[in-house]
């Protein structure tokens, strides 16, 4: 059977595929795997003999939803020291897609700090965006994002080094995705839904 069906790719596939800028917008987002109250799924054909096309292929399929009381935190980290990598690994029959984010943050503080403390050893679901608007997704239902060692945080040497904090992000993934779905409202508090009152 097919899962995907094949086609053409031109060297643009729009107009707008001509403008290609590289790194990263400079604000990520961050939130607990546990406070996520549905995922998008991985794609599939619906049907017997159907299958997916391309662009369908390449994207998680339906929204994120929080639940009540939940949101995502903006991470913003200091401009053209972002870069978000995906990369093929695992043996024949067990192929699958790292994700790495590394970012870097100037200067060395308590509140950078207590950040890594409040992430180390939890599960992670993170959104990153780069500049050309495309969306990617670290963490899913069944295996969430985490943070991994990075370079040590550092003061510097000489007056003109960086004071800087690096951190490094990773998600193991079975497919090459982006993020296509609803962003709006993650980032504040999620509500209970309002309660319809019976007539009395």
């Amino acid at each position: 059977m097919k899962c995907i069906e094949l086609a053409d790719i031109d060297e643009a596939i729009s107009c707008s595929d001509i403008d290609n800028v590289g790194g990263l917008v400079q604000e990520i987002g961050i939130a607990y795997a546990e406070d996520i109250a549905t995922w998008p799924t991985l794609p599939a054909p619906t049907g017997q003999s159907a299958t997916l096309q391309l662009a369908a292929a390449g994207a998680w399929n339906g929204d994120i939803v929080q639940n009540v009381g939940a949101k995502f935190i903006k991470v913003k980290f200091t401009d053209e020291t972002g870069a978000f990598t995906i990369t093929q690994q695992g043996e024949a029959g067990g192929e699958n897609y790292l994700y790495q984010l590394d970012i870097s943050r100037a200067k060395m503080n308590a509140t950078i700090f207590g950040l890594e403390n409040a992430l180390r050893g939890r599960k992670l679901v993170i959104l990153v965006k780069d500049k050309n608007g495309i969306c990617y997704l670290m963490g899913d239902k069944l295996n969430a994002a985490k943070m991994v060692a990075a370079d040590a945080s550092t003061t510097g040497t000489a007056s003109t080094d960086k004071n800087n904090v690096p951190m490094r992000f990773t998600y193991v993934c079975p497919r090459k995705l982006v993020y296509t779905g609803d962003k709006d409202g993650l980032f504040t508090e999620k509500t209970a839904p309002a309660q319809t009152q019976n007539p009395g």
